[in-house]
């Protein structure tokens, strides 16, 4: 089975169990910041990197990440996407992988191949603090199967910021519920 059949059945299960779910619990909806983004300081780019999830109180979780990254010659990046997270024994631990990415080239000497696709898979443990709020140490992989190895090429060129592996340190909120009738 290739990687798209995987992410498909990911995403089938998400969906079942999603709306298993939300007849019987409320949605988590929240926000997140990658603070480890702080080695910008040093560096020679900015990277921010943060997004919104919906937890629907089972394994799996989605996110809608946005990272931007800009170099100092005014070359940017700005990744967005759909992460399907999944918590197989129900400890914290999880997995995940992007069911879609896009990464947008920005500036004013962009090449005309400005819009590429990637790919991203990641690990981590969601450690709750107090509260609604959790500490997230996570690892991110791009391109692991090889299938945007051109792309990657061309987005680490662009803007040297953005890398084939990242160290995350999210913190984040999950404060708002949301029940969905379905009847």
């Amino acid at each position: 089975m290739d990687v798209r059949g995987c992410i498909a059945i990911l995403l089938l299960a998400f969906l079942v169990t999603g709306a298993a779910e939300a007849a019987e619990q409320e949605l988590q909806i929240g926000l997140y910041g990658d603070v480890s983004a702080v080695d910008a300081l040093w560096t020679e780019h900015v990277y921010l990197h943060g997004g919104i999830t919906v937890d629907t109180g089972s394994r799996l979780v989605l996110e809608m990440p946005v990272t931007y990254v800009r170099q100092e010659d005014g070359h940017a990046v700005l990744d967005t996407g759909l992460l399907l997270k999944y918590d197989p024994f129900d400890n914290g631990f999880w997995l995940g992988a992007t069911l879609f990415q896009g990464v947008t080239l920005l500036g004013e000497d962009r090449p005309d191949d400005w819009y590429i696709y990637m790919q991203e898979f990641s690990c981590g443990y969601t450690h709750p603090v107090g509260g609604s709020w959790y500490v997230e140490p996570s690892l991110a992989l791009r391109d692991l199967t090889g299938v945007f190895h051109d792309s990657l090429s061309s987005v680490s060129e662009y803007a040297a910021g953005y890398s084939r592996l990242r160290f995350c340190l999210n913190f984040g909120w999950r404060g708002v519920g949301l029940t969905l009738p379905l009847d």
